[in-house]
């Protein structure tokens, strides 16, 4: 016969679990008595499946050196311990501009995942995570679960049947409302032998402040309680959640963003001897940030990935000057070997890391630095001496808006910046679009994305 996937979890799980409690000394239980443990485990992501990207198995540099953006390091210790850990094996999503150029797809911003979704993201999510993002407001976790039913005599404890199910815990985030919820699925129910449906399962998915900054309600307060039968016949329950941030943190170099940071673990307890602990955790962050059209909740563990065409006639000057300072530098600069500009989401030829830009907001973005190199290339009247008459900007790669621009270069660094003369339409459009994105996806100063051309040559 041969097994599918779930049968086969199934199968393992409780040879496992025979093995190890197959014959308990008679001090576990009295004689007489059935008892019923209750395990949680996760299965590894098919390797058939895993999400294909450079990310897969390419070290992630921070921008900085390593560290947290300075805008975090204010934060609680384990905070930064947990945020740290996220950004060292990252996930990415993908964003296009395409989207937010169709009022329908910018209206549901979300893009909260379905029950399907999940499986299928989880089975492909990268080696060694224990959650699935969809995006910055979108993810799940998947837990293979087993109630032991063991039954004891004078001589020991003897395993006589188990339950598997699967417990899909999906989180939907607001992108305009500092609130969210949490759906738990339960799913692929499989019974062999013994089976004792009176057992009491709760099911909890907690929201926990760190240091205190910032309260998480949720309701119901204590979860759900309900025995293996009435599970049974329960396909889902939800959770909903509303924050608040009182008292920004300590130091915090922005309050009025009221920045409030929640890590969410959920876990299924069932009555029993022994239960798992916790399931790892995401962090769940919460602002007011005015900056942003209204307040919202995000995932840190996810990075944005924004995709522009190469061919997107709006930016066509604008993208392809982007695309040449990524791939072929030495055509823009003079002095190009051994410098790169970072925010491509490909290793870096240089360093060998995927090295994301991060949003600038409240940093340094003047202008003065980039114009006076356009100056220097192209002359004091670039804006009006090109040949054909078009206006222009100088546009800069990286980012005015990020920490990698010109105004964050550091000498000695392999990591650069360059300027070209571009059709100021071009510019402009490729910069709204990307700041309608920033707004949608609620990218905060400090928060690390990518960039990609979509439909460039092959070169």
């Amino acid at each position: 016969m041969r097994l599918t996937r779930s049968t086969a979890v199934f199968a393992a799980l409780l040879s496992l679990a025979m093995v190890a409690t197959a014959a308990q000394p008679s001090l576990a239980a009295p004689a007489g008595t059935t008892t019923t443990e209750w395990t949680t485990t996760f299965s590894a992501p098919h390797h058939d499946n895993v999400a294909a990207g450079p990310a897969k198995n390419t070290p992630m540099k921070a921008a900085d050196g390593g560290r947290l953006p300075a805008s975090m390091r204010h934060l609680d210790p384990k905070l930064q311990s947990d945020l740290a850990a996220q950004r060292a094996n990252p996930q990415v999503y993908d964003a296009y501009a395409h989207d937010l150029e169709d009022t329908a797809s910018a209206a549901g911003v979300e893009d909260w995942m379905t029950l399907e979704q999940c499986k299928t993201g989880w089975d492909s999510r990268p080696v060694g995570t224990y959650w699935y993002y969809r995006n910055h407001y979108s993810a799940c976790q998947v837990t293979d679960n087993v109630a032991t039913v063991s039954k004891c005599t004078s001589t020991g404890c003897q395993i006589t049947g188990s339950t598997y199910v699967r417990i899909a815990y999906i989180g939907a985030l607001s992108h305009t409302a500092r609130s969210f919820t949490w759906t738990a699925h339960l799913f692929g129910w499989k019974t062999v032998g013994d089976y004792v449906g009176s057992v009491r399962l709760s099911i909890e998915v907690p929201c926990r402040s760190y240091a205190n900054v910032g309260t998480c309600t949720v309701s119901p307060e204590w979860g759900y309680v309900k025995t293996l039968d009435q599970w049974k016949t329960t396909a889902s329950v939800v959770f909903t959640y509303s924050t608040t941030t009182p008292r920004p943190a300590p130091n915090d170099p922005h309050p009025a963003d009221k920045i409030a940071n929640f890590n969410i673990a959920p876990q299924a307890i069932a009555e029993g001897p022994t239960n798992p602990p916790p399931n790892p955790l995401t962090v769940v962050r919460c602002d007011n940030a005015a900056y942003m059209t209204g307040a919202g909740c995000t995932f840190t563990g996810v990075f944005g990935n924004f995709h522009i065409s190469y061919n997107r006639p709006e930016s066509k000057e604008s993208v392809e000057f982007i695309w040449k300072a990524m791939h072929h530098l030495d055509q823009i600069i003079d002095d190009a070997v051994g410098l790169y500009v970072p925010g491509g989401y490909y290793p870096q030829p240089v360093t060998g890391f995927l090295e994301p830009l991060t949003r600038n907001y409240y940093g340094n973005t003047s202008r003065t630095k980039v114009q006076n190199e356009c100056k220097r290339k192209f002359g004091d009247d670039y804006v009006t001496n090109r040949a054909d008459g078009v206006k222009c900007d100088c546009d800069e790669y990286p980012f005015a808006s990020t920490y990698q621009s010109a105004n964050y270069d550091t000498i000695g660094t392999a990591a650069t910046w360059a300027v070209a003369q571009v059709d100021l339409r071009h510019n402009r459009s490729a910069g709204a679009v990307l700041g309608a994105w920033q707004q949608n996806d609620h990218i905060l100063d400090g928060d690390p994305f990518f960039v990609t051309i979509d439909d460039a040559p092959q070169d």
